[in-house]
C-alpha cells in the first residue's frame, strides 16, 4: 500500500490543519493527548501512524494496528467546548463521516454500524471510533482495517478488513475524513446525521445484550434518540435509553419476544 505522505495529505485538505505522520507510535490518540499537554495548540491537528503498538478503543480494548494495512488517525480540536448533553453525537456523527468517506472509494460496499462506535462489514468489525475530551480539547481517534489480513487467531471470527485486493490511497482518505469531520463538527449538536446513522444501524430491531459496568440489560433495539443514545424495549415492555455501554451480543428476536 502507498506510504502515508504529509505533503499529499496537506494538498488535499480544504481546511487549515497541521499534519503529523509517524512510522510507529503506541497510539495516535495517546500521542495527541501528550502533544496538547506540552504545546500551545491553536489549530486542528491530525496524527497518523503507519503502525500502532498500543492502539485501543473503548475500555482500553486493544485495536490490532499492523504496519501499512490500515488508517490509524486521531483528530485534535483544541479549545473546543463540548456540550456534555450532546457529546454522544460526536461519536455517532464521526461514524457517519467515516462511512460516507469510505463510500467515495468503495461505492458498492454495504457498511453497517454496531452501536455506538463500530463500523461493520459482513458482520465483522472493520473500524472503530474513540471520542475523548481532555481538559479543553477534543480528540477523536479512528482506526480502520483497510487491507489487513493477518489477524491474530483470537480476532478472526469477529474482525475483518474492507478489501485485501484493492488498496486505496490513504492520503486521500485521511484528507477526506478530516475535512468531512470538521464540517460535521460545525453543527454536530443538531444531530442532522442521525437518520443516516439509524439507516445503517445493524443492531436495529434485533435483540441486544448491553454491558453496563458489572451488569447487563437485554432488549430489542428500537433506534437512537436525539442525543445518539440507544433506545431499547425490555421484555417487560419498559422502554430504556442507554447513553453509555457496550453491545456485547446481537441476535434475532426470539419468537416469543417480538418487542
Amino acid at each position: 500500500m502507498k506510504p502515508l505522505n504529509k505533503t499529499e495529505i496537506k494538498q488535499n485538505l480544504k481546511n487549515n490543519v497541521e499534519v503529523k505522520i509517524f512510522d510507529q507510535v503506541s497510539s495516535t490518540s495517546d500521542y495527541a493527548k501528550d502533544f496538547t499537554k506540552q504545546n500551545d495548540v491553536k489549530v486542528p491537528h491530525i496524527f497518523i501512524s503507519e503502525q500502532q503498538t498500543g492502539g485501543h478503543g473503548l475500555h482500553q480494548r486493544p485495536f490490532f494496528s499492523p504496519k501499512g494495512t490500515g488508517l490509524y488517525i486521531s483528530i485534535l480540536l483544541p479549545n473546543f467546548k463540548v456540550d456534555p448533553q450532546k457529546e454522544g453525537l460526536i461519536t455517532t456523527g464521526t461514524v457517519v463521516v467515516v462511512i460516507n468517506s469510505l463510500l467515495e472509494f468503495y461505492p458498492q460496499t454495504d457498511f453497517k454500524i454496531k452501536w455506538v462506535n463500530d463500523v461493520l462489514l459482513n458482520h465483522k468489525k472493520i473500524g472503530g471510533i474513540l471520542t475523548e475530551v481532555v481538559q479543553n480539547d477534543l480528540i477523536v481517534g479512528i482506526g480502520l482495517n483497510l487491507n489487513t489480513v493477518n489477524f491474530p487467531k483470537e480476532l478472526k471470527a469477529k474482525v475483518g478488513d474492507i478489501n485485501s485486493e484493492k488498496p486505496i490511497d490513504r492520503n486521500l482518505l485521511a484528507a477526506k475524513i478530516t475535512d468531512e469531520f470538521l464540517t460535521m463538527m460545525h453543527d454536530y449538536q443538531s444531530g442532522s446525521f442521525l437518520l443516516e446513522y439509524s439507516d445503517k444501524l445493524d443492531t436495529l430491531n434485533h435483540q441486544v445484550v448491553i454491558k453496563l459496568g458489572n451488569r447487563t440489560v437485554t432488549g430489542i433495539a428500537r433506534g437512537v434518540d436525539q442525543n445518539g443514545a440507544l433506545v431499547i424495549k425490555e421484555k417487560n415492555g419498559k422502554i430504556k435509553t442507554i447513553s453509555t455501554g457496550e453491545v456485547v451480543k446481537v441476535t434475532s428476536p426470539d419468537n416469543t419476544y417480538k418487542g
